[in-house]
């Protein structure tokens, strides 16, 4: 009896484990985003920062000032998942890095590799796309 339910324990954790991965991709590393402004002119940092404002402000992400000079950008979606990034910017040009996640299924793989929730990656492109057309907007 005892094997019997530790076959059955086995398989079930199994099972739930597949689900939990099966809703997550490999984590692409964020690339730098250029910004511009309708006419192509590169914005100078203060321009740089303001896209950046009013980008996360019209995607729905808060925005915290970091010490270090730099914005940390949190995101929470349907009260179930929270996501934090940071932006890296100079003039003209950002990058978002992964800061933290909560309910985003942020692991590391056999493989070494990081992985991620889809939406995330969605999210993110989305966060990007807003902070350009603030940045043409200028």
């Amino acid at each position: 009896m005892k094997r019997v339910l530790a076959v059955l324990f086995a398989t079930v954790l199994a099972l739930s484990m597949a689900q939990a991965l099966a809703r997550s991709t490999p984590l692409q590393a964020p690339q730098t985003v250029t910004l511009a402004r309708a006419d192509g002119a590169a914005l100078d940092g203060d321009a740089t920062r303001a896209a950046i404002l009013a980008g996360a402000a019209s995607a729905e992400w808060t925005v915290q000032p970091d010490p270090r000079g730099r914005l940390l950008l949190r995101k929470g979606v349907r009260g179930k998942h929270v996501m934090v990034v940071e932006a890296v910017y100079a003039a003209g040009q950002v990058r978002f890095d992964y800061v933290d996640s909560i309910n985003l299924n942020y692991r590391m793989r056999a493989s070494g590799t990081w992985s991620i929730h889809p939406n995330y990656m969605v999210w993110r492109a989305q966060l990007e796309d807003a902070v350009r057309a603030a940045a043409a907007r200028t």
